[in-house]
């Protein structure tokens, strides 16, 4: 299956890596081109155990390519994840500004 990973935090990536562990074709858009270039050489932003051996078998398997554009990862995917802050926002609600901003891309 052809997936689009939006968001490259902790829920984002490891979602992104374990889809192409599975054998899935995943793109994982992170607009941090700092990020990008870390996790495109096989350098996780983040701890989790197992995950820079899993990313950098995804990356030579190429199960799994990094891009700093949202439009070119969801191009040709078939399912889509948004993996984008939702921050308390006034009065306790969830602020899904993110998540209206990435969808009217």
């Amino acid at each position: 299956m052809r997936v689009a990973v939006i968001g490259a935090g902790y829920v984002g990536l490891i979602q992104a890596v374990g889809l192409a562990h599975f054998g899935h074709d995943v793109v994982l858009a992170e607009r941090d081109p700092e990020r990008v270039a870390a996790i495109s050489a096989g350098r996780p932003p983040i701890y989790e155990p197992g995950l820079p051996e899993l990313l950098s078998a995804a990356l030579a398997s190429r199960t799994l390519t990094v891009t700093t554009s949202n439009t070119d990862a969801v191009r040709s995917a078939e399912i889509v994840f948004l993996a984008l802050p939702t921050p308390q926002g006034d009065g306790g609600s969830a602020d899904v500004s993110a998540i209206f901003v990435v969808a009217d891309e």
